[in-house]
């Protein structure tokens, strides 16, 4: 029977480290958006997009660390941390530079992947720097171009990876202003972390869980599109997004269980489990900073005018 971590006072030890260092990573995330919607401003996203690549930059160098036991790698780890520490003078910077007097572009996609890419990149190098911890650097990389395949296999089917990336999904979607209809079929395509790390240790489990959760998210996908009210064309768009994302998933997963019998075939699932993670945060975060007013309240078609607008003059 899989265990999705042994419990022991070293896994106690990685846990709290990580439910640390996802909580700092989730605070300067959420705080890209505004609380009360709108485009954040280009000062605020420097220093998000900035603290996230460092961190994906310090867990690197702590990786590094891990696999090498020297004292090298873990001076380098200590030149990670100094480029954490980096992060006020960068902010004050874009501050000098009036970056705080403009918004980032609605319609520009840097931002979306740049953060997605981040955020996601630092959950693979976590799960990857625990899973060398924990189990030995031989769990994570026996060597080659196979052994790259399986050490990204490894890094991301556990909970490290999936349940963190869950929790940001989750606060995420809470956070950000969304219809409520919409909100459920992404927690949907979110969902599908609770399951993941049993998906290659255990694929009967991890099959059975993933088809209960598309199972689920179809079933209120069907309960909206029966209302009397038609589905706006951004809650059609986001539907069709999140069957995307589930067939890649299926697919990925499929691929893996398929030719599980050579060596790093835990690559199809990983990547594609990976690529929807990016998918699902960046067109998360596109939809947030580039909307129209209707658009975010879930209307259907232009707002109308106000009655005081319509009036016509005596």
């Amino acid at each position: 029977m899989y265990v999705p971590f042994p419990l022991s006072y070293q896994t106690g030890v990685y846990a709290a480290i990580a439910i640390a260092m996802i909580l700092v990573n989730l605070f300067v995330f959420v705080e890209f958006f505004p609380r009360r919607g709108g485009r954040p401003r280009l000062s605020r996203a420097i220093l998000v997009g900035f603290v996230l690549v460092a961190s994906a930059g310090l867990w690197a160098t702590v990786l590094t660390a891990v696999l090498t036991q020297s004292f090298n790698g873990w001076t380098v780890a200590l030149f990670g941390v100094n480029i954490m520490m980096m992060s006020p003078f960068v902010w004050a910077t874009s501050l000098f530079l009036r970056a705080s007097t403009r918004r980032v572009r609605g319609k520009s996609w840097l931002w979306p992947v740049l953060l997605a890419s981040s955020i996601t990149g630092n959950e693979v190098l976590m799960g990857a720097t625990f899973v060398a911890g924990i189990a030995g650097v031989g769990a994570l990389y026996t060597g080659g171009l196979t052994g790259l395949a399986q050490a990204l296999a490894s890094s991301v089917s556990n909970v490290w990876f999936f349940w963190a990336m869950m929790g940001n999904m989750v606060v995420l979607l809470y956070w950000v202003e969304l219809p409520r209809a919409e909100r459920w079929v992404w927690l949907g395509l979110a969902s599908t972390s609770a399951v993941g790390p049993w998906v290659l240790a255990e694929p009967a489990v991890g099959a059975a869980g993933m088809g209960v959760v598309m199972l689920a998210t179809l079933l209120v996908v069907v309960h909206e599109l029966r209302k009397p009210t038609p589905a706006s064309p951004v809650y059609l768009a986001t539907v069709t997004k999140v069957a995307v994302g589930f067939a890649v998933m299926a697919v990925g997963a499929a691929a893996s269980l398929v030719l599980s019998a050579l060596p790093g075939s835990g690559f199809f699932f990983a990547a594609a489990a990976v690529s929807v993670m990016i998918f699902e945060v960046a067109l998360l975060i596109r939809r947030v900073i580039y909307r129209p007013a209707a658009a975010a309240l879930g209307t259907v078609g232009p707002p109308r005018a106000p009655a005081e607008a319509t009036q016509q003059p005596a």
